[in-house]
């Protein structure tokens, strides 16, 4: 079974910047070498974001990834100071006097622990080396041309026509995948093959009607002992998921035990419909600000709402799936907790980590409450972040929602084509930028980018990712735009020079990308597709604005109608070079 990676969580912790600023008067005083010794290691704040600490010649040093190597002196036995800065470090140690872990003191910033990671230097032959047998970008387009030309010259071919459609859903490109596939997918005579592609491709552009038939007709087709068949119920779970139908979910039988996934178990444990809306005022808008100031360095959208009545304070991710919420918010809120799953995150250094499912019977945002929500119980705040939980992609799905980064709000309106007219007037006269997503797996939003000029490259949008870097590549992308991997001292990460980078037509000038922060070892092509990197919030950021429109369907001339899901980004006109 393969592990989840966890995306949008990966990086959820804050980094922060050392200013010069007039520390307080802090008296050094000694410790024997012995003592520090124990504190040399590595200690992780996120992803990217590692603390080294090394002792030489008898002084202790402190190095942040991507940073200069400063000295720090002991004011106790366990508690060290910069000069220069205000800044501490207390090192923690369990009850047996081993060294677990850092805490980061600084003014103006919650104490940010790090975990320590390990107690041997990370070496340069850290760096993730790419298989010579993993096919990369450059592979796959190549194989396109001959391939199309062998289509357009004998269209009538099927093998041809299906031969065309493969090679345009490893590049991800869904929408001229789904003009190929659908008439032989939709036929009275498709043939297993092609109900399989035909169904995930309408999944992933959020045609639930026609998805929920072709993997009807492929369950009916198949032998109930085939792949085939565990594709066709895999696949209708989904769309009985994304649709909140979970009465369907349990109408599923399945005999054999490994069939049954924990998302099939949670939807028919879940008693009643999730994401049932109230709304507090007729326009059925609800506005809920944004109450930190996002643009530090490591932060996220952070709000204030409701669960079960108890006030909390969530960030914003839509690299997660259902509603986030820490163990111990949990049981003071009062989740009632159903089932059980293990997952992989990068957080957690890769271990499996057993996280409860559960039901909040209430959550609250501004002016719109949604009843029955799905809910992870994670051990968020043990891992270093101090909100209580995250609002995550499954939540924003349930409206027409908008993350306003220039008003500092997240506003949320009732789905459909009045509020789409509503947000676009909005506007003025400044024209938005529209790009088409689509979805993968349960929450995985992409849409089109470029790096380095090359454009059609798979950006998974994850306004979770804070590390200090807008981009994270794959190492595979590396390799096919020939970008050097510069090393991350200490850490086992590492970035690359970007000379451009954007989605759609919002296309930046150089930067830097973080590599090797995916814990699965096939994220290039576990999704099926060219999975090239991710748009952070350090990009995300700097736009205006930008709705999350799950409903668009467009119609072109002599082409069947199609589900593109829309990104409607206002360009924030300031402080923003595009």
């Amino acid at each position: 079974m393969k592990a989840r990676a966890g995306i949008g969580l990966a990086t959820l912790f804050t980094m922060w910047a050392m200013n010069p600023i007039a520390a307080q008067e802090r008296v050094e005083i000694e410790v024997g070498e012995y003592i520090l010794e124990t504190y040399v290691g590595e200690y992780e704040f996120a992803p990217g974001i590692a603390l080294v600490v090394t002792l030489e010649n008898g002084d202790l040093f402190a190095q942040l990834a991507g940073q200069g190597r400063a000295p720090i002196f002991a004011e106790s036995e366990t508690k060290f100071f910069y000069r220069g800065v205000d800044a501490q470090l207390t090192f923690t140690k369990d009850a047996s006097g081993a060294v677990t872990g850092l805490i980061l003191h600084q003014d103006g910033v919650p104490d940010q622990p790090a975990p320590k990671v390990s107690s041997e230097l990370p070496a340069a032959a850290d760096v993730v080396e790419i298989r010579g047998d993993v096919a990369h970008r450059g592979d796959v387009e190549n194989e396109l041309g001959p391939i199309e030309e062998a289509f357009r010259s004998v269209p009538d071919d099927n093998n041809n026509r299906r031969a065309y459609a493969d090679v345009l859903f490893r590049l991800g490109n869904i929408w001229q995948a789904d003009d190929v596939i659908a008439p032989l997918a939709t036929a009275s005579s498709s043939n297993l093959d092609d109900l399989q592609l035909g169904a995930r491709i309408s999944l992933m552009m959020s045609d639930y009607d026609r998805a929920e038939m072709l993997f009807e007709r492929l369950r009916d087709l198949a032998d109930p002992d085939s792949e085939a068949y565990v594709t066709a119920i895999q696949g209708l779970v989904m769309v009985y998921y994304q649709t909140n139908q979970y009465d369907k979910a349990r109408m599923i039988e399945l005999d054999a035990d490994e069939r049954r996934s924990t998302l099939l178990t949670f939807m028919q444990r879940f008693e009643g419909e999730p994401y049932q809306i109230e709304w507090a005022t007729s326009e059925r808008v609800a506005h809920l600000p944004i109450i930190n100031d996002f643009t530090v360095p490591g932060a996220l959208p952070l709000m204030k709402l409701e669960i079960n009545g108890h006030p909390v304070e969530f960030i914003l991710d839509t690299g997660g799936d259902r509603l986030y919420i820490d163990e111990s918010v949990a049981e003071r809120v009062g989740i009632r907790n159903i089932a059980e799953r293990r997952s992989r995150y990068a957080y957690t250094g890769g271990e499996s980590v057993a996280e409860p499912l559960g039901v909040a019977e209430t959550v609250t945002m501004g002016e719109v409450t949604l009843n029955n929500v799905p809910v992870v119980v994670a051990q968020w705040k043990a891992m270093g972040p101090t909100s209580d939980g995250v609002v995550t992609t499954q939540m924003l799905k349930q409206f027409l929602s908008t993350v306003d980064y220039e008003n500092k709000q997240i506003t949320f309106r009732e789905r459909g084509d009045a509020s789409v007219a509503q947000v676009l007037d909005s506007f003025g006269n400044q024209s938005p930028h529209e790009m088409p997503f689509f979805m993968s797996a349960t929450h995985l939003m992409y849409t089109k980018g470029s790096l380095n000029g090359h454009e059609g490259m798979n950006m998974f949008m994850d306004s979770g990712l804070a590390a200090s870097m807008p981009l994270v590549v794959l190492d595979e992308t590396t390799l096919f735009l020939g970008i050097e991997k510069i090393k991350i001292e200490g850490t086992k990460y590492y970035r690359s020079d970007i000379k451009s980078h954007g989605i759609g037509s919002l296309v930046r000038g150089p930067t830097q990308a973080l590599g090797n922060v995916l814990v699965e070892e096939d994220s290039y092509w576990r999704l099926g597709f060219l999975f090239d990197g991710l748009i952070s919030h350090q990009y995300l950021r700097h736009l205006g604005s930008w709705t999350i429109d799950f409903d668009r369907e467009t119609k072109a001339l002599n082409q069947p109608a199609h589900f593109r899901c829309q990104l409607y980004f206002l360009r924030q006109i300031l402080n923003l070079l595009i």
